[in-house]
């Protein structure tokens, strides 16, 4: 079940669209253009916290009664349930810095029975009743132009129309794959099947494809995923390049402290997941070695391509070729894809 029909499902559940004033509907407009459904729980609990709040401002330090106790705790509640509901989506949403603080201290003292005293240090809620109180944090790829994967052979590119970011592959085009559909929230398996399944010349199994350019265990690697992952699943991209620079890796001249530029170019893996961009590497010896001897520079310089990712925003993740041995494969695979799920996808089906 995707993400809005879990949210609808939530909506028609716990929200009496009946009960909500024209005027909050009107104030969560634009999130209404994005899923109406979230609008309508945006603006029953903006009317149902700040119906309320006139009560409150006036009543810290005295008795809260019971109902107006227990309509509190319900928005409380359902603002709680939605987090759960929406939290690793590109559906999550930001509550207002003040009423985040009040409904957070309310928590510690709001009984469901009785009414509650509100404590005198409690603070005092800045009615707004005119703007949203809640921001949606769509998180989206809709920036990311072209996909360039799939490939070992390094292509030749040219920009044709520098102001539309026109390229065009004069090399080695036929052993690249270009992706350029515009990318959402989510590149899904599923995306990613149905591009090639609309090539004009289809040349084969996609999977077997993909697996072209990679090495024994980068395949091995892959083909767990692919085997073990639906079509709802995030895509797991590649040999996908990230950066390019015309040059070759021996005509890369040095710009600062023996650095060259743009020496990591292509990652092993990519995905792109509810707005986030993770960036997988499997390192073998070359990453820090050269040839039998430890190589503290070549170290250092992969240390800081990784810190320059994650000021970027990307997340990198590097699994050692140590790691998947035979005897440890499985294991290891299998603990790091459920740990990629856990945290960035448990929303999708």
């Amino acid at each position: 079940m995707s993400i809005e029909d879990k949210i609808k499902m939530f909506v028609e559940e716990h929200i009496d669209q009946c009960e909500i004033e024209q005027k909050y509907l009107t104030i969560y407009k634009d999130i209404s253009q994005i899923n109406n459904d979230i609008a309508l729980f945006c603006a029953y609990i903006h009317q149902l916290i700040n119906f309320y709040a006139y009560h409150y401002n006036d009543r810290i330090g005295r008795h809260f009664c019971a109902g107006d106790s227990r309509d509190y705790i319900k928005a409380i509640r359902l603002i709680r349930s939605f987090d759960i509901l929406s939290k690793n989506s590109k559906y999550e949403l930001k509550l207002e810095n003040n009423y985040k603080m009040v409904l957070d201290y309310a928590e510690t003292y709001l009984k469901a029975n009785g009414g509650s005293e509100i404590p005198s240090d409690a603070p005092i809620l800045n009615l707004i009743e005119y703007d949203p109180i809640f921001e949606i944090n769509l998180k989206h790829h809709q920036n990311v132009k072209y996909l360039i994967f799939g490939t070992d052979k390094k292509p030749d590119i040219i920009i044709n129309n520098v102001l539309d970011a026109d390229i065009k592959i004069l090399s080695n085009a036929d052993s690249c794959l270009i992706y350029n559909i515009p990318i959402g929230n989510t590149l899904t398996k599923k995306d990613m099947i149905d591009w090639w399944n609309s090539l004009p010349s289809i040349q084969g199994n996609l999977f077997e494809r993909l697996c072209k350019p990679l090495g024994e265990i980068e395949k091995k690697f892959f083909q767990f995923y692919w085997d073990n992952s639906k079509e709802t699943s995030p895509m797991l991209i590649p040999q996908v390049y990230l950066h390019y620079d015309p040059k070759t890796i021996k005509e890369l001249v040095e710009i600062k402290n023996g650095e060259k530029r743009l020496v990591f170019q292509r990652m092993d893996f990519l995905m792109l997941v509810n707005g986030n961009r993770i960036i997988i590497e499997i390192d073998g010896v070359q990453h820090y070695s050269t040839g039998d001897k430890p190589d503290k520079k070549k170290y250092a310089n992969q240390v800081k391509y990784d810190r320059k990712m994650k000021f970027l925003n990307y997340d990198i993740y590097r699994i050692g070729g140590y790691e998947l041995m035979d005897k440890f494969f499985d294991e290891t695979v299998f603990e790091f894809f459920s740990s990629i799920k856990k945290k960035y996808y448990n929303n999708l089906t």
